[in-house]
C-alpha cells in the first residue's frame, strides 16, 4: 500500500496539471460560431484602451467599435490567427493577453505544475507516516510511582 502512495499523488498531481492546461485555454476544442470566435478572441486579448483590462471588458467606444470590426472579420471568413496576428501588428504584442512561453512568461506558465507537484509529494510524505497506533505499547515514557498508586486507588473507587 505505501508503495501506492507516491503513485497515486503522481496521478492526482498529472490531473491537476491537465486540469490547469485546459483552463489555460490551450486545449480548448475550435469554437464553431464567428460570435463565439469573437466573444473568445476579445476575451483573451488586452484591450489598447483600457490598459489592464481585456478587450471584451472595456467599455470605451473605440473597444467597442473594435469588437464589432473583429465580428465582422468572422462573419467574412477570416481565421483567429490572421485577426490576432493584424491585432498584434496595428496595436503591439503588449495586447496578447497570454503571458509568452519565454523569460517570466515561462514562470507564470510553470507555477501551476510546480504547485501540483509540490502538493503532491507533501501528500504523499504526510500520509507515508500514517497514524501510528499508541495503544501498542511503545515507549510511553517513565512511569511515576505516585501517579500510578493515585490511578490504581481512584480506579478502585469506581468498582
Amino acid at each position: 500500500m505505501r508503495r501506492l502512495t507516491p503513485l497515486v499523488a503522481l496521478g492526482i498531481a498529472l490531473l491537476v496539471a491537465i486540469a490547469v492546461w485546459r483552463m489555460a485555454g490551450r486545449g480548448e476544442a475550435e469554437v464553431v460560431s464567428p460570435a463565439q470566435a469573437s466573444l473568445a478572441l476579445t476575451h483573451n486579448v488586452m484591450s489598447p484602451f483600457c490598459p489592464g483590462l481585456t478587450l471584451a471588458a472595456c467599455p470605451s467606444p473605440a473597444a467597442f467599435e473594435l469588437r464589432g470590426e473583429i465580428r465582422a472579420r468572422f462573419d467574412r471568413g477570416e481565421s483567429r490567427a490572421a485577426i490576432f496576428a493584424d491585432l498584434i501588428k496595428r496595436f503591439g504584442a503588449q495586447i496578447d493577453g497570454t503571458p509568452p512561453a519565454t523569460g517570466l512568461g515561462i514562470v507564470v506558465w510553470t507555477i501551476p505544475f510546480v504547485t501540483a507537484a509540490v502538493l503532491a509529494i507533501a501528500v504523499s510524505l504526510a500520509t507515508r507516516g500514517g497514524v501510528q497506533d499508541q495503544s501498542a505499547g511503545g515507549d510511553s515514557g517513565p512511569v511515576v510511582p505516585h501517579l500510578l498508586a493515585r490511578l490504581e486507588d481512584e480506579l478502585e473507587e469506581l468498582d
